[in-house]
Order: structure tokens, then C-alpha cells, then sequence
């Protein structure tokens, strides 16, 4: 390992001296990073592995002994060489590679230094999100943002490492706007049994929707943890339960992932889990007056389960106890048995549903109680079964009128169009009603190198040409929709007749008119010069739209989430051919 002029020489009988010399032998694994939404590895999460007789117990205890030494930035030199010389044998997908703020600070992790590293080794700052670890203090975040920008300018992304653990620094979240925040492992595995780990789960999982920010689940290890953060709306985990961390030739070849058996997240801030309230519950031996002093100190709800293990025997509810206690003889009668024994004898029924189930169906169950019941809270379970927390019908109720407020308002900044929440909302009732219907997905091809050559602002008025055109063309019937989904992608619901010609004639409008935002000389041209995702430049051609259509004839078996990416799939392939493209649907729409 040579050091660079003025770094200070290595010590002899330095661990990490003797570990530097031995770094041709670093290798690398790769730990999944899955997304329970749509059931596969986004990413992998390079792991640097020691040479087996090293004196240094792991990666862990060499980076710490590292750490405020001369040689830590050697040491994330050498294993970033290793996880570089692997990840070319990596599935598609993310690369997430840990890098330390002070490696990020170094004059050797310039952006373009470190792009030039990715570039050489056959990927593209694209595809690398850089994890920065809050292991380390960060001091002023405003700072170091300022700092790393250049980053974003190469394009890679960030995600902030180990959060809720060490410096962890929610001004670092404000200040970085990263694409993923890691919930430290301690946070997570075994919060199934830790009420205020979920609560905790579930503010971030709320917190990432609110500000675009994927959050994920490290140390998810087993079915429970699975189940819990899943109820708790987040929807990227990572851990030895969804894959090992391997080799990056084993992980082309893995197993198909642990996910089998549990129901897809189609949108976590219309699930009841997210809403529970992580209630601590007794055992069914506990004492029946061992209850009072609880409902005394207990915020609502007044309600407490009663379990065996991690499931619900039945609830306790405020008014039953006092109820039945404060008869003649009650309190002689009760005090002293077990909490088990009154239920049997006392509980008038209890509601639970599943910790994925919809706020609707929370609704429908609530109105088929009876008049005692009505303002009971709810049992929620997560997938398997066992206790995830009690939600209250003012709180159910609460958020069904906010959420209803919030689809009459959502709309892009830009556009004024609605979004991916409303689409949804309107497919899913054309599908109960039975009644034929178009799904189509649309974006802009070359889009990238028009707003690096004009700027944002022309990019925005070539996204508001496009959002007028297809409002005119795919808006005009009762029930027809025009979306805006996010950066240039755009989705639409129309009904069936002439659909394919309807979209043709848009998109043959879009390539028209969006000559006028291109300057005299590139029109004349035909195109532009940039850079493309690899970091080569070449000529791109006039921006156009591609359109992927799926029609829906009443096949069973069919959501909404099979639609979009049906749709979403076709229009891929439209893009492979040059210029505006609308492609329709030929394959069944079976799973």
C-alpha cells in the first residue's frame, strides 16, 4: 500500500498497518437489499471480509482501530478496490457502498475522482448510492452537504447509514435530502416484542413517504421482524432473512427470496398497522386486579389484550372491568384470578384483523358491531398471526377524514395533476365496478440530456407541455384520468374505444411542439450532445414520448398494481424504438 506525499508512515507494530499490506487478500459479500413491494433485490450492500488469520476480530474492529488514525482512509481505499473488482459479477441492480464523512472530505473520494474509480470498473456513478455511516459526527451537517454536492452533480445517491444509532443527526436528513435512510439494526430486529420499536418504525415509515425518501429495515432476521416491519408501512429490508450476505457470483445465482407467503405492501399509509397503537398487553395468568392500577395510568385506549405468547386471548376493556368489579362481592370474586378466567367468562367478543388490512375494511367491521361494542379499539395482528397493537375508532376515524382531504387536494407542484394515490383510488373502482377500461403509462425519452443542456426550467415547460397534450387527448369522458406520477412519468385511465388512436395522436402532438423549446441550431441538427448514464458523450435526438397501454376486459384475478406494471412494461419496450411510440398490451394479464 503506497500512501500519498505527506501522508505519515505506516508503524510497524500498527494492526491496520499490517492489514493494509495484506489487502490483496480483502474480499467482498453482497447482502440483498429487497423491496417488499415489488418483491425483489434492488440493490446490494458491499460487506468487506479479512483474510481468516487476521489479528483484527472483522471489517468492524479494523475500521474502528482505523478510525481517527492516518490509515483509515487507506483502509476505505483498499476495500472499496475490493467491492469494485466483485460487484461486476452482481445481478442487476444498486451497488450501496459505505464511505465514512471523513473519507468524503478526503481529496482521494473527489467526485470525479471516485466516478472515475466506478467508471473503471464498468459501472456508473448511477447505479452507486453512497452509504455515509453516522458512526462518525458529522459536526455541522449544513457543512458537509455543501461538501459532498458534488456527488449529486456525478449523480450518484445517498442514503444515510445506521440512523437512530451513534451521531445519529436529523439535520443530516433535512440538509443531505437523501434517497434512503437505514434504520440501525438494533431498532428493528425484534421490535415485534418492543412497543416503542414500532413506534419508532412506524414514524420513519411515515417520515419517508412525507419527504421521498425510501427507508429501510436493516437487521430484519426472521419471520416476526419481517411481519412487524411490514406492519409498520416500511417497505425496503434488509437482513438474513430476506438473503445472506455472499459472494457476488452466489448472489446472480441465489435462491428466490424469502418472501413468499406474505402479501404485498400496495400503499402503507392506507393500512391499519401504521395506525396501531403498540399497547403493551398482559399475560392470561396475570391478576385481575393487577388491571386497575394499568387503566389508571394508561392513555387511551382504555382497553387492554389479554395473551398467550404473542396472541390475543381477548380484551380487557375499561368499562367491563370497572363494571363487573364494583358489583356487590366483585372485587372478592375477581381480584385474585387470573386475567385468562375473565375473559372466558365476561368477554363480550373482540375484533382483530390483519395489520395490512385497509382502513375500509376497519370501517366496515366497526359498522357491523353492536351499540356496546362500537367504540371498542380493534386488535391488530401482523401477518403471522401475532399481536402488533390496538388501534382506536377516533383515531381510524381521524385519519380516514384527513386521507380523503389529502386525495381531494394531491396534485404535482408543477402539473396541478393529480398523483400515483388518486390513480389508484380510481382503478381500483373501475375494477369493482366490472366495467372495461385502458391503463396507460407514459414518459419522455432523452429527457435527461435536454435538461442538462436547457436547464430545469425548460425541463419543467416541456413537462407542462406534455401534462396540457395529454389532458386534451386522455381527459375528455366521465371517469377519465390523467396523472403525474412522478419526474417524467405520467399514467392515465381512459376508456376503451379508440384509445390506441387517441394516445398516437398526443404523442404525435408532443414531438411537434416540443421543437420549439430546443434552440435553432439543435433543431437544425436533430438532436443534442450530452452525456450518457455511463458517462460517455454521444448525440441524443429530439425528446418524444413513449406509451405503454393495457386494457382490462374483466379478467379475474387483476389490481391495480398488475396494471401499472403491465403498463409500465410495455412502455419499456416502446422506448427501444426512436421516437414517439404507443405500444399496446398482447400478453394475458394472468400472474
Amino acid at each position: 500500500m503506497v500512501s500519498p506525499p505527506g501522508q505519515i508512515a505506516f508503524s510497524g507494530s500498527d494492526p491496520v498497518h499490517a492489514l493494509l499490506d495484506r489487502a490483496s487478500e480483502f474480499t467482498s459479500f453482497f447482502q440483498p437489499v429487497v423491496s417488499l413491494s415489488e418483491g425483489r433485490a434492488i440493490g446490494f450492500e458491499a460487506l468487506l471480509r479479512l483474510p481468516t488469520d487476521c489479528v483484527l476480530s472483522g471489517p468492524g474492529a479494523a475500521f474502528a482501530s482505523a478510525t481517527g488514525s492516518p490509515w483509515l482512509i487507506d483502509l476505505e481505499i483498499a476495500a472499496l478496490e475490493s467491492h469494485l473488482r466483485a460487484a461486476v459479477e452482481l445481478p442487476e441492480g444498486r451497488l450501496f457502498l459505505n464511505l465514512s464523512p471523513t473519507a468524503l472530505l478526503d481529496p482521494r473520494f473527489r467526485a470525479g475522482g471516485l466516478a472515475g474509480r466506478i467508471r473503471k470498473a464498468g459501472l456508473s456513478p448511477e447505479q452507486v448510492v453512497v452509504e455515509i455511516s453516522e458512526i462518525e459526527n458529522v459536526g455541522d451537517p449544513e457543512v458537509f452537504a455543501a461538501a459532498i454536492r458534488p456527488l449529486r452533480d456525478e449523480h450518484f445517491q445517498l442514503a444515510i447509514d445506521d440512523f437512530g444509532a451513534g451521531f445519529a443527526n436529523v439535520r443530516l436528513l433535512v440538509e443531505l435530502g437523501p434517497e434512503f435512510v437505514k434504520i440501525d439494526r438494533a431498532l428493528v430486529t425484534g421490535a415485534w416484542q418492543h412497543p416503542r420499536k414500532r413506534v419508532f418504525l412506524e414514524t420513519l415509515g411515515s417520515l419517508g413517504l412525507r419527504v421521498n425518501c425510501s427507508v429501510i429495515a436493516e437487521g430484519v432476521e426472521t419471520e416476526r421482524d419481517l411481519a412487524t416491519v411490514r406492519a409498520c408501512g416500511i417497505r425496503v429490508v434488509q437482513g438474513y432473512f430476506t438473503g445472506c450476505p455472499a459472494p457476488a457470483e452466489q448472489a446472480r445465482l441465489a435462491p428466490p427470496l424469502r418472501v413468499t407467503g406474505v402479501a404485498l405492501i400496495d400503499s402503507p399509509e392506507e393500512t391499519v398497522g401504521a395506525l396501531a397503537l403498540p399497547r403493551d398487553g398482559v399475560g392470561h395468568k396475570t391478576r385481575v386486579g393487577d388491571l386497575i392500577p394499568m387503566f389508571e395510568r394508561q392513555p387511551e385506549p382504555a382497553a387492554i389484550p389479554v395473551l398467550e405468547g404473542s396472541r390475543v386471548l381477548g380484551l380487557v376493556t375499561q368499562s367491563i372491568l370497572f363494571f363487573h368489579l364494583g358489583h356487590r362481592y366483585g372485587h372478592a370474586l375477581w381480584s385474585d384470578r387470573a386475567v385468562s378466567e375473565f375473559v372466558e367468562a365476561h368477554n363480550e367478543g373482540f375484533d382483530h384483523l390483519s395489520a395490512l388490512s385497509t382502513l375500509e375494511a376497519a370501517a366496515e367491521l366497526i359498522r357491523r358491531r353492536p351499540a356496546w361494542r362500537r367504540f371498542d379499539p380493534l386488535v391488530v395482528e401482523n401477518e403471522t398471526g401475532g399481536y402488533h397493537g390496538l388501534l382506536p375508532v377516533d383515531r381510524l376515524l381521524g385519519e380516514m377524514t384527513r386521507l380523503k382531504v389529502e386525495y381531494a387536494l394531491q396534485s404535482s407542484p408543477l402539473t396541478g395533476l393529480p398523483g400515483s394515490t388518486v390513480l389508484a383510488r380510481s382503478v381500483d373502482a373501475r375494477l369493482r365496478s366490472a366495467k372495461p377500461f385502458v391503463v396507460g403509462w407514459a414518459d419522455l425519452d432523452d429527457f435527461k440530456p435536454f435538461n442538462d443542456r436547457y436547464g430545469f426550467s425548460r425541463g419543467d415547460a416541456a413537462l407542462l407541455l406534455l401534462a396540457e397534450i395529454l389532458e386534451r387527448h386522455l381527459q375528455r369522458g366521465v371517469g377519465e384520468l390523467v396523472a403525474h406520477v412522478g419526474g417524467d412519468d405520467f399514467a392515465f385511465l381512459i376508456e376503451p374505444e379508440n384509445h390506441v388512436r387517441r394516445a398516437q395522436a398526443a404523442a404525435a402532438e408532443f414531438s411537434e411542439r416540443v421543437l420549439g423549446l430546443y434552440d435553432p441550431e439543435d433543431r437544425l441538427a436533430g438532436g443534442i450532445e450530452s452525456v450518457d448514464r455511463r458517462g460517455r458523450k454521444r448525440r441524443f435526438g429530439m425528446t418524444s414520448v413513449s406509451v405503454g397501454l393495457v386494457a382490462w376486459n374483466g379478467e379475474p384475478g387483476v389490481n391495480y398494481r398488475r396494471l401499472v406494471e403491465v403498463a409500465a412494461e410495455v412502455k419499456t419496450a416502446a422506448k427501444q424504438t426512436t421516437g414517439p411510440v404507443v405500444l399496446s398490451n398482447q400478453r394475458s394479464l394472468s400472474t
